[in-house]
């Protein structure tokens, strides 16, 4: 898991596709520390203002793709620095057209917008959906990572959606 928060509780707010009756082409992030990290090394491209994203950054990562990190409330790297994975740029906030502090996430290449959450590598679906029903949430996404029912187990055992930990673990510790 790759999250754009120096440390911290992360939770997803708004997940990436249809939202309402438009497409909402990135991810919403909303974190306990309000320290944003990049998640790929690259080349700053745009450190500026935007009517919508407000005070936003754009990293363009070596393969191509573009990284947007929007409604920051600080930008500390202008266009042109060179960043590294995990280089504080800015701070989360509620700039432009935002209803709450929180990181609104996106992915390009050119003009092509990919799935944000897959490129974070975190499940595409905020905590409200997950509460619902916590146990079939997770026997669906071990199924679908195709983890051994051990695993699934182990992952019931210390779940909570609104620990960092937990989705760090998840994705970066446990085996299929």
């Amino acid at each position: 898991m790759l999250l754009p928060y120096k440390e911290g509780i992360v939770r997803l707010t708004s997940p990436y596709g249809m939202r309402g009756s438009e497409y909402h082409y990135g991810v919403d992030l909303v974190g306990t520390d309000k320290e944003i990290i990049t998640v790929y090394g690259g080349k700053v491209v745009r450190s500026q203002v935007d009517p919508s994203w407000g005070n936003y950054i754009a990293v363009e990562s070596g393969d191509g793709f573009t990284r947007y990190y929007c409604h920051l409330s600080e930008r500390l790297v202008q266009a042109g620095d060179s960043v590294i994975a995990g280089q504080t740029i800015g701070t989360e906030g509620s700039t432009g057209d935002s209803t709450g502090s929180h990181l609104h996430y996106e992915i390009r290449k050119g003009t092509v917008k990919f799935n944000s959450a897959d490129d974070l590598k975190i499940p595409n679906v905020c905590e409200y959906h997950m509460a619902d029903n916590t146990t079939h949430y997770i026997e669906s996404i071990g199924e679908m990572c195709g983890y051994s029912p051990e695993t699934v187990n182990m992952m019931k055992e210390f779940y909570h959606p609104y620990r960092y930990d937990f989705w760090r673990k998840l994705f970066s510790a446990v085996k299929k």
